[in-house]
């Protein structure tokens, strides 16, 4: 009986000890973000205990029961609860880099990272007679020091700032501020609640960028990770993230990981040195730019070196160029100097953003390219702001033209007109004269005003409108814009050589204007398939004839009327402005550059080029075409005059010329 009742007593405590443990729920470490302000007696209810309190946001690491999670979330006063799951770092072991990033141009124009402050949110940094650290600290509890204790921070340290001092490696930014702050242990792992203390630290410490080269293992959105982010970056930080080593090599899907994936991070994606992606950098709408990525060497442990692939190598490599461009441009914002970094890619996939590289490969800034732009808030105003920076000081001008400002067709040929009289072209309405041009007739107080175009492209009303403010108008006119440049020719008088271009499109004949009204060339205009009666007749003692177009502009059957003509073609618009340049042996060190899409700039600006005895370019609006920028490249064309505004021609094309 004894037994028996032995055995009872046995299963009742085991029962009893089953029970108890069931009643008492297991404790989870959570991230708590509260809407406005932390109340720890809320997680104190709930059986909870607070860990951390983080000052940036009303948000806390807690450990709570598990059954109490529920709860929570669906108290009033949280706006989330989440695990604190875990962190880990990007890349793998496994330095053509520098050279294919640019940098050295960066270097020659002194451009090292100076003062420019950069937190690597990473397992720390190692101490290496390769870096220098401007400090840091340590989120991991079982140490206070941020010396790296992995590998993985130290190489992505010297990656962005390894010193430029004859031995080892170099770093992109070798004279930048690096900062160790150990969110990772030495397995490469760590917590979310200690990314976001890092990133909280940077924010206190005014950090001017932070590195992310790591991910989270679980990828989904965290709520708490994404509000400090949205506060460092909102408070002026740049953020770089690593894009994930888990893309497919094929390509496909939308593999980009958090927290990259964040619109507040940059998402870098890796590629080789032969400009590949690497198959298993990660792919996605969020893949904003691409850098060196495979096989880099750097700093490592010991105060020794190690080479190391994949996209958390690209985020360093980012980070370090950001930190150029935060010396090229210090007073820019954050948002400002990420859209720098993307104007100054090396276009690598389709034209614009891809899934693969995002923009581009990354190209480092320099302070070469001298780059002017004469704006305005229309095209009226970009006139007179030419005539103020060419003609307004200039004594000998006292005559201006004025020309239809939607008409191109009678003001094609002006600009060697213009360029004779020492003469500004204006821009008018049709039957109105133009406040902004007005003015500038008042102020310039011209003795002589030449209106090109008959009375439909300028009526009779503009022309009274003008002869009151000066002494003299006339006008230069046809029946059609043959006509009216064939009567240009006439005052031209004296040349044997003309240019011969497409009267019904502009581009051609605007491009080879400053050239033209430099020589005194005059410009005649004919028709693709028939060459006009009044341009024939304007050739009459013409021995020399440049056509400038292709066949399609200019057909072989007109070339073959015109005497001892050459021809200057391309395959497009910009192309033959380059050619221009190329088969006329022209000098470019310093050119103007107009958008190829409409006339307006291009024509008001070609007299003051060719009063600077420099060429005119054409471009797109927003990419500056490839054989444009060949050619500048090439005949080092240093000093740029940007015609119009950035509706015209954007300021991803002045970046990229101020940073040749």
């Amino acid at each position: 009986m004894k037994k028996i009742a032995l055995c009872m007593l046995l299963i009742t405590i085991f029962f009893s000890q089953i029970n108890f443990v069931e009643a008492e729920s297991k404790q989870e470490e959570v991230i708590i973000l509260f809407n406005k302000k932390i109340h720890k007696d809320i997680v104190e209810k709930n059986g909870g205990q607070v860990k951390h309190m983080f000052k940036q946001l009303p948000m806390v690491t807690a450990s709570v029961p598990e059954n109490k999670i529920s709860l929570l979330e669906n108290d009033s006063s949280i706006k989330s609860v989440q695990i604190n799951q875990k962190i880990q770092a990007e890349g793998q072991v496994v330095d053509w880099g520098i050279n294919k990033t640019a940098t050295q141009r960066a270097w020659s124009s002194n451009f090292t990272g100076k003062g420019v402050k950069v937190a690597i949110l990473d397992t720390g940094i190692s101490p290496h007679n390769d870096l220098q650290i401007s400090g840091g600290i340590s989120f991991k509890s079982y140490t206070k020091s941020y010396t790296d204790d992995n590998g993985h921070g130290t190489h992505m340290a010297g990656i962005i700032g390894a010193k430029n001092n004859n031995f080892g490696s170099v770093g992109i930014a070798p004279n930048a501020s690096l900062y160790a702050v150990k969110v990772l242990d030495k397995t490469g792992r760590g917590e979310i609640d200690t990314l976001i203390k890092g990133i909280e630290w940077s924010i206190t410490n005014k950090m001017d960028i932070i590195n992310l080269s790591l991910s989270l293992e679980e990828q989904v959105d965290s709520p708490a990770l994404r509000a400090i982010l949205e506060k460092a970056y909102n408070s002026g930080i740049l953020i770089v993230g690593a894009a994930g080593n888990h893309g497919r090599s094929n390509g496909s899907g939308d593999t980009v990981e958090y927290p990259a994936r964040y619109n507040t991070v940059i998402a870098a994606a890796a590629v080789d040195s032969s400009n590949r992606r690497l198959s298993n950098s990660a792919t996605g709408s969020t893949v904003e730019i691409s850098a060196p990525g495979g096989n880099i060497y750097s700093t490592y442990l010991n105060n020794g070196y190690a080479r190391m692939s994949g996209t958390s190598v690209a985020s360093s490599f980012v980070t370090g160029d950001l930190a150029l461009l935060k010396e090229r441009y210090p007073g820019a914002s954050n948002t400002t100097l990420r859209s720098k970094l993307l104007e100054l890619t090396l276009e690598m996939g389709t034209s614009g953003k891809d899934p693969f590289y995002g923009y581009g490969l990354i190209q480092a800034p320099s302070n070469k390219g001298k780059v002017q732009r004469l704006a305005g808030k229309n095209r009226f105003e970009v006139a007179v702001n030419i005539a103020e920076k060419g003609f307004a000081s200039d004594s000998s001008s006292n005559i201006v033209i004025l020309a239809n400002h939607d008409a191109f067709a009678d003001a094609l040929a002006a600009s060697p007109l213009a360029y004779k009289y020492n003469a500004p072209i204006l821009l008018t309405q049709a039957d109105k004269l133009t406040t902004e041009t007005k003015n500038e007739i008042v102020k310039l107080k011209p003795d002589e005003v030449i209106i090109v175009g008959g009375s439909g492209s300028v009526t009779n009303k503009v022309f009274n409108d003008v002869d009151s403010l000066v002494n003299k108008v006339r006008r230069i006119s046809g029946k059609d814009r043959f006509e009216v440049s064939f009567n240009i020719a006439n005052e031209l008088q004296g040349t044997e050589t003309a240019i011969v271009a497409n009267g019904l499109n502009f581009p051609d004949a605007l491009a080879i204007a400053p050239y033209a009204a430099r020589n005194k060339f005059p410009i005649l205009l004919t028709i693709p398939n028939r060459l006009p009666a009044k341009t024939n007749d304007a050739l009459e003692g013409v021995k020399k004839t440049i056509v400038v177009g292709g066949p399609a502009s200019v057909s072989n059957d007109v070339y073959k009327q015109l005497p001892n003509p050459i021809r200057i073609g391309g395959k497009n618009r910009f192309e033959v402005s380059t050619n221009i340049i190329k088969d006329l042996g022209l000098t470019a060190n310093q050119a103007f550059l107009a958008t190829g899409l409409t006339f307006a700039d291009a024509l008001t600006g070609s007299v003051l080029a060719a009063k600077n005895n420099a060429p005119l370019l054409l471009t797109g609006r927003d990419r500056l075409p490839e054989t444009v920028s060949t050619l500048v490249k090439e005949k080092g064309t240093l000093q740029m005059t940007i015609l119009g505004g950035n509706g015209s021609v954007s300021g991803a094309i002045q970046t990229r010329l101020e940073n040749q």
